[in-house]
């Protein structure tokens, strides 16, 4: 069997003179934690136990080493602190009066694992591949990643990153918390210390758990990420699922782009705490991921952003926005409107119920004389109660008013050229997919059809970006360059692999993987199977005399 004398913390092998590691200055004979088991314990004959890294309510996870594929691992343990206890062999046996509700959380610890075993291909998770039962609990086994949490990573890098840098990184990762929710997977603790940035600078969603273990009224110890839960994860026995997640990858791209944790939920739900963008922040971003981020950070979940696939078509607004008006003649705005648009985001309960009433109203741009710095759920500020300023009511006069026209299922672009009875003007209010509207199709309008407005109105409008649904090309035999170029230029994420085996030449695409013809999300991940054969060159073999 392959030499177990390695550090137990990087996995690299010692001598028997080394007392902490070269590599990582880890102390050889260091034990893990009263709790955890025992560092160098060997499970299922080939895999070796090192340093303990934690636990997320339900398991505990350590770093490990594969002894015959020879490579470091995780280890995921299904160990939940407050129902169960470690004997002295490691054995994990249940707390007394525990038993059920501990073989009620092993099984959806089971059944848990097993779902993300048969995700293992997704581009954004670390893959699960071997799940065994030993020591009365259950193991599994996880590859090996190197790199570093989000939160770190933002530190080196100035504490934030602009938008052009963010929108790249998180559309694969929403794609695939997109195919985890479709699979019936939730996280739940989505934040930036849950997402490891990888060596190839790509984005890893890690620190699985069961939802027992990140919702309050389970019989285990909740663990919430403060700033990052959503406020029904702390309301017991509410069922938690994909909107959970929906602002919890809100709350992480306001951190990237801010530097700022948000409040905690309960707060935002009492609207004690209200989040604001830094004015230059704010300057630079467009401004409907600030629109998208508000409607995914709502504490209440009927204002919420219902879905993943929501929040990224929310977010990809803008950009699809540009693209399309390329071809369009672009509406009159004035240099100086434009400017007034962009606001900082201001998310608050009571903003939010004035928003409600004063539907059609543009949203107040409210800059903060100072920007926040650090994590304002640590100093909050006086609280504020934003209340409909008292008037007295207003009676419109019937001969200076239009009936609002009905415009869903209309073309945007056609009718925002033509003449509107009243002198309505159209505005997007923000864009997303359809499956079964064209580009362009009005899909909701404020003010609603049939009220009365007065004459310039200006009426909201969500149009469609048509189906996120793409199609993978026939690529074969095209040079890998422009085949890389091609799909990109499509909307797909591209990566190349070499296969040695091929009728083509070298640097010609032997296939795709997923093949051409299946349909695939926007942001999605198209392999280039790149031939690496030197073919010979033909010759002539045609006999003579």
């Amino acid at each position: 069997m392959e030499n177990t004398n390695r550090c137990l913390s990087c996995m690299q092998p010692l001598t028997e003179k080394d007392e902490t590691c070269p590599r990582c200055n880890y102390p050889v004979n260091r034990k893990n934690p009263a709790g955890y088991l025992a560092a160098k314990t060997v499970l299922s004959e080939h895999y070796l136990v090192g340093r303990a890294l934690g636990t997320y309510g339900d398991a505990c996870i350590y770093i490990g080493y594969d002894l015959l594929l020879k490579s470091p691992v995780f280890i995921r343990e299904y160990f939940p602190e407050t129902l169960s206890r470690r004997l002295e062999d490691g054995t994990v046996v249940p707390a007394e009066g525990k038993e059920d509700d501990f073989n009620a959380c092993r099984d959806s610890f089971y059944a848990n694992v097993r779902a993300i075993a048969k995700m293992k291909d997704l581009p954004s998770i670390l893959p699960l591949y071997d799940i065994f039962t030993e020591k009365d609990t259950v193991y599994a086994i996880y590859d090996y990643c190197e790199g570093r949490s989000l939160s770190r990573t933002l530190k080196t890098r100035g504490g934030r990153m602009s938008w052009t840098e963010v929108r790249p990184l998180f559309m694969q990762l929403m794609t695939t918390v997109s195919t985890l929710h479709r699979a019936g997977i939730y996280h739940l603790a989505i934040s930036p210390d849950t997402i490891l940035v990888a060596p190839d600078g790509k984005l890893r969603l890690r620190s699985f758990a069961i939802p027992e273990a990140r919702t309050t009224g389970s019989p285990l110890k909740p663990h919430l990420s403060a700033g990052y839960s959503a406020p029904e994860q702390y309301v017991a026995g509410r069922t938690c699922g994909a909107q959970a997640d929906v602002y919890g990858l809100a709350a992480t791209i306001f951190y990237t782009l801010t530097g700022t944790t948000p409040p905690e939920a309960p707060r935002r739900v009492r609207g004690s705490q209200d989040l604001f963008l830094p004015a230059d922040v704010a300057e630079e971003l467009p401004e409907s991921v600030g629109m998208a981020l508000f409607n995914a950070l709502q504490p209440d979940l009927e204002k919420r952003l219902g879905s993943v696939e929501d929040l990224r078509a929310a977010l990809s607004a803008e950009p699809a926005v540009n693209a399309l008006l390329e071809d369009q003649e672009e509406a009159e705005i004035s240099p100086e409107d434009k400017k007034k648009s962009r606001y900082p985001l201001y998310i608050g309960i009571a903003v939010f119920a004035v928003l409600a009433v004063l539907a059609g109203i543009v949203l107040t741009i409210l800059f903060p004389g100072k920007e926040p710095q650090g994590d304002l759920s640590d100093d909050l500020p006086p609280v504020t109660t934003t209340t409909a300023p008292t008037t007295a009511p207003t009676y419109l006069d019937p001969s200076t008013v239009f009936a609002v026209p009905n415009l869903l299922g209309e073309d945007y672009y056609t009718k925002k050229n033509e003449s509107i009875a009243g002198e309505f003007k159209l505005e997007i209010s923000y864009m997303k997919y359809d499956e079964k509207q064209e580009r362009g199709t009005i899909l909701s309008q404020e003010p609603k059809a049939g009220e009365s407005a007065e004459p310039g109105t200006t009426i909201r409008v969500v149009i469609s970006l048509g189906s996120e649904k793409l199609v993978v090309p026939n690529v074969t035999e095209w040079p890998e360059e422009y085949a890389t170029k091609y799909l990109k230029a499509l909307g797909f994420n591209v990566e190349s692999l070499p296969v040695n085996v091929s009728k083509f030449d070298k640097g010609l695409v032997d296939g795709t993987d997923p093949v051409a013809g299946t349909e695939l999300l926007m942001g999605d991940t198209v392999t280039l199977r790149v031939s690496n054969v030197e073919l010979p060159e033909e010759t002539d073999t045609t006999e003579t005399d």
